[in-house]
């Protein structure tokens, strides 16, 4: 079933008139906001990021949707079996999954456990301790609540490998050769074109440990999937996001995923420590190379994207952020859509809060292969469950040009 949007993007509609309305008394009327219409802006302006947010998850759920029926039919292709029958193996697969999550490895069959296990193999996740692959279909899921609840991952380049070993991913940046008039019969030099490589490799993250009571586990309406795929996406979006941003000392790169703020170089320093202005914005854009800029975004926090709105909304002929609720439209930053990233930091002394630039030379590498484990062991003195959720994955900047950010002036 198709997720509609239009309630939503009215309701963005009604939002962006009230803050309109609000701005004009500042940038028409020439007066000041009181306390309290300063404050109604925020939570106005809170609200239409929300919804934003909410809009741009049911669309990219809706193309995930697309995306799963075309795979099917993708495999029928290649198999030369019936879509049907794939959609059954699947079904029956989710099933024995479901088995395996109320009732742990007693509570399936012999032919549910040989589904599970067959399906771990070839997806090389280790069934040691009880761990299974988790359903294509949920990890569709998870993967979009990665989406929703990260950042970064949302205009990231995706590297989907098999298995975990190292990768030399190769990289170049050929922005500064260009062609030359030559004469007829005359060779072509050769162009100075460095190819270099970085590695990618597969560090581990969990989820650390959900607990569920066992009157809950045999409760009939109580949606197990739901809650452990939700719980388990939310834990690694948000703990991974943290070192795919590279801020409050993570995403180093040593030993750990290489953070885009600490792949990345300046491209602007601030005027002041707490704000920015249209300019400033401006001349970060400008910083990135034009050939980087046709692909490339905004990236900020919520905090400092309304600082935007209130600038487009109070400042008379100028428009930097435009809500973007026409249709399908995506709100944008002088004209180019943004990402809220929650990672970064607020504007403050010495702080990069905001990255503008081609976020697809940013690579995410995921092993294939999401992989939950289930005990009743563990919390047995008190009759709960235990899941814990694993996933592999690096990240990189694989071109530090492409992307600059702002930093906040010391003052």
């Amino acid at each position: 079933m198709k997720h509609n949007t239009k309630k939503l993007i009215d309701e963005r509609g009604q939002i962006n008139d009230e803050m309109e309305r609000l701005g004009k008394i500042v940038s028409e009327e020439g007066k000041e906001w009181t306390t309290e219409e300063e404050r109604k802006f925020d939570d106005l302006a809170a609200k239409d990021t929300t919804l934003e947010k909410r809009i741009a998850d049911l669309d990219s759920l809706n193309a995930r949707k697309v995306q799963a029926v075309e795979s099917v039919e993708e495999v029928a292709e290649r198999t030369k079996l019936d879509p049907e029958q794939i959609k059954d193996k699947k079904d029956e697969y989710k099933r024995a999954y479901t088995s395996f999550l109320r009732g742990g490895n007693e509570g399936l069959t012999p032919e549910e456990k040989n589904l599970l296990v067959t399906a771990a193999r070839a997806q090389t996740v280790t069934t040691t301790g009880g761990g299974y692959f988790i359903p294509t279909d949920l990890s569709n899921e998870i993967i979009t609540s990665l989406v929703s609840f990260g950042g970064v991952r949302e205009v990231a380049k995706i590297l989907p490998t098999s298995t975990g070993n190292n990768i030399d991913y190769p990289t170049s940046n050929d922005t500064a050769n260009k062609g030359v008039l030559i004469s007829i019969n005359t060779k072509a030099s050769e162009g100075a074109f460095t190819l270099g490589t970085k590695q990618l490799n597969a560090y581990k993250f969990s989820s650390n440990s959900i607990i569920v009571p066992n009157e809950l586990m045999q409760d009939s309406a109580f949606n197990i999937e739901q809650f452990v795929t939700q719980t388990l996406a939310e834990r690694l979006a948000r703990g991974t996001n943290e070192y795919y941003t590279g801020t409050g000392g993570k995403g180093t790169g040593s030993s750990q995923p290489q953070g885009i703020i600490n792949g990345a170089t300046q491209g602007k320093l601030s005027a002041a420590s707490t704000t920015t202005t249209f300019s400033e914005l401006l001349d970060l854009k400008s910083s990135v190379d034009p050939s980087y800029r046709a692909n490339a975004s905004w990236m900020m926090n919520d905090n400092s994207l309304n600082v935007i709105k209130k600038l487009s909304m109070t400042t008379a002929n100028q428009s930097i952020w435009q809500a973007g609720i026409i249709g399908s439209a995506p709100a944008t930053i002088d004209g180019q859509k943004y990402t809220i990233n929650q990672d970064l930091d607020d504007m403050a002394d010495n702080t990069r809060s905001w990255l503008y630039g081609d976020f697809s030379k940013f690579i995410i590498r995921d092993v294939a292969g999401m992989a939950i484990k289930r005990s009743n062991e563990v919390y047995m003195e008190t009759d709960q469950v235990v899941f814990v959720g694993f996933m592999r994955t690096d990240s990189r900047l694989m071109d530090t040009t492409a992307v600059k950010y702002m930093r906040q002036i010391v003052t």
